[in-house]
């Protein structure tokens, strides 16, 4: 990624919410970070602990998108991927306004994982989508 200010960082909660989050027509959003217009957005999902927690499992791929019904359309400038974390560079469209929201999806995919110890639990593939919101203010 090209040099910014420190990443704001989001971890990814070790406990699924009580929907099903990978069939809901819209996730539940990780969190909303604010920008200014012009301005760039550096953050980071942190896996570890969610990984940790489930299997333990290995995050193999992850992507990010806009949201297909997302209010506006942002510039991914960087999408990078780790086994533990991603991270997404974003800025605003040129015409960005005040007001004016974003909506980013990681699809992440989860590797199975097979009982090694007592204690461990299998899980098969997965495929978890996760939002995050953007909001342009003044500034």
């Amino acid at each position: 990624m090209k040099d910014a200010p420190a990443c704001r960082r989001v971890a990814l909660p070790v406990c699924e919410p009580q929907s099903i989050a990978e069939m809901a027509p819209k996730p539940d959003a990780l969190a909303t970070f604010y920008i200014r217009q012009r301005d760039t957005l550096d953050f980071i999902i942190d896996l570890a602990d969610w990984l940790s927690a489930n299997g333990p499992a290995t995050l193999s791929s992850a992507t990010w998108a806009v949201a297909v019904d997302s209010p506006s359309t942002p510039v991914i400038e960087d999408d990078v991927y780790a086994s533990y974390a991603t991270a997404v560079v974003i800025s605003p469209a040129v015409n960005a306004k005040v007001g004016d929201a974003y909506w980013l999806d990681v699809t992440l995919n989860i590797t199975a994982t097979q009982i090694t110890n007592p204690g461990d639990l299998a899980l098969p593939v997965r495929k978890l989508v996760r939002r995050i919101n953007v909001v342009v203010v003044a500034g």
